[in-house]
């Protein structure tokens, strides 16, 4: 049986599907498809050079690593993406047990607050690089949920 199509994009369609057309060049976006390949095993060809080809799940994980790094804010500013590292430490250590997700970008909720990564994990909200809680979610008698702050440092959810 053969191998099912798929559909895959270029740059500059990968740029508009993202809506950074204006805000990114396709050199910066090649270079941080890089960053994205580093965590993410199924992502974009084109590392020997060649033309790069994106499918839609490449596009979500550059639109999570955009998102996580400062937004389309931060772009429009001509900011640099902030925190990337932090970004691809928490992918890391999210692939790694015990936790052992295939692909940390599309599979865990993910939230920056101040300067951490944050991940939201069967129910608790944590840092993945140090493991500490910011809170836990749990549902209530009422079918609600209620969020239980966890003991944390001062400081770590401040924005």
């Amino acid at each position: 049986m053969s191998e099912p199509l798929r559909a895959t994009y270029g740059l500059l369609a990968t740029r508009r599907l993202l809506g950074v057309e204006d805000l990114m060049t396709s050199r910066r976006l090649r270079w941080l498809a890089g960053r994205v390949r580093e965590v993410s095993p199924d992502s974009a060809d084109g590392a020997d050079g060649s033309w790069i080809r994106f499918t839609i799940g490449d596009v979500a994980r550059l639109a999570m690593a955009i998102d996580l790094s400062g937004g389309l804010e931060a772009l429009a500013e001509g900011q640099r993406l902030r925190r990337l590292t932090h970004l691809t430490a928490a992918c890391h250590a999210l692939r790694r047990p015990p936790y052992a997700f295939a692909d940390p970008l599309l599979e865990v909720p993910m939230y920056r607050i101040g300067g951490s990564i944050l991940a939201l994990v069967d129910g608790t909200l944590f840092n993945p690089l140090t493991g500490q809680q910011a809170l836990q979610v749990a549902p209530d008698r009422a079918g609600g949920l209620v969020a239980l702050v966890a003991n944390l440092a001062p400081g770590v959810l401040k924005y």
